[in-house]
């Protein structure tokens, strides 16, 4: 999700106000929360959201993904490497194989 829509950004706030205390899929819901750069829709639409702090969630929740797959570590690092790249070109994060050397690196 790129750009959330209002809805969804209402939807996302639900969400952290029933999630566990310990689900840390929390920080996708923040990632979505905090998307547009304030604390959320509505009356929150007007308060700017901490700097970064979207980012900072999708990047907590891709470390918490790796920690999971530990043993896998180097190889979904590069994947990571290669989805941010083609978001950095204009794409949507699809990466269908990451190139030998990204992986190795």
């Amino acid at each position: 999700m790129f750009e959330p829509s209002e809805e969804n950004r209402d939807k996302a706030r639900i969400t952290l106000d029933h999630a566990y205390v310990d689900d840390d899929t929390v920080n996708c819901a923040l990632a979505v929360l905090y998307a547009a750069g304030t604390l959320g829709p509505g009356e929150l639409n007007q308060y700017p959201a901490p700097a970064g702090a979207s980012e900072a969630a999708a990047f907590a929740m891709n470390m918490v993904a790796l920690g999971q797959l530990s043993d896998k570590f180097e190889e979904h690092g590069g994947v990571l490497v290669e989805r941010a790249l083609d978001i950095a070109r204009g794409g949507k994060g699809q990466v269908i194989e990451v190139p030998q050397h990204a992986a190795q690196d």
